[in-house]
């Protein structure tokens, strides 16, 4: 777990949300539903456990998408809270020395989220 300041509010991500948070800021994503599953294809993480993320992010005001109910779809996408977390972590990783873009190297995603 990461802790971010962000508002004045601490929010603790887990390496899994900052993964989400990565991937999201790096993409145009055209719908929750799509996310999930390319997120099951890519890192194996089971599509119930990826919608509890999304809908707990989404509470904290991280991300935004539309549920079945709401008519018109904007996709998914972050928040400005989301994006101030995003730069976060793209300082964080730069300032370990790692300057590669860790967002467009998905092969290393799921590794640099372990260390």
């Amino acid at each position: 777990m990461v802790e971010y300041r962000v508002d004045t509010k601490k929010i603790r991500l887990s390496e899994r949300e900052q993964l989400f948070i990565l991937e999201i800021g790096s993409d145009v994503i055209d719908s929750a539903s799509r996310f999930v599953n390319y997120i099951d294809e890519i890192y194996g993480i089971a599509k119930s456990s990826s919608w509890y993320c999304l809908k707990k992010m989404k509470e904290l005001s991280l991300l935004h998408f539309d549920s079945k109910v709401e008519h018109m779809s904007d996709g998914l996408f972050l928040t400005n809270r989301g994006k101030d977390i995003l730069h976060s972590l793209i300082r964080t990783v730069r300032s370990n020395g790692k300057e590669e873009n860790h967002i467009n190297e998905k092969k290393n995603a799921s590794v640099w989220m372990n260390r």
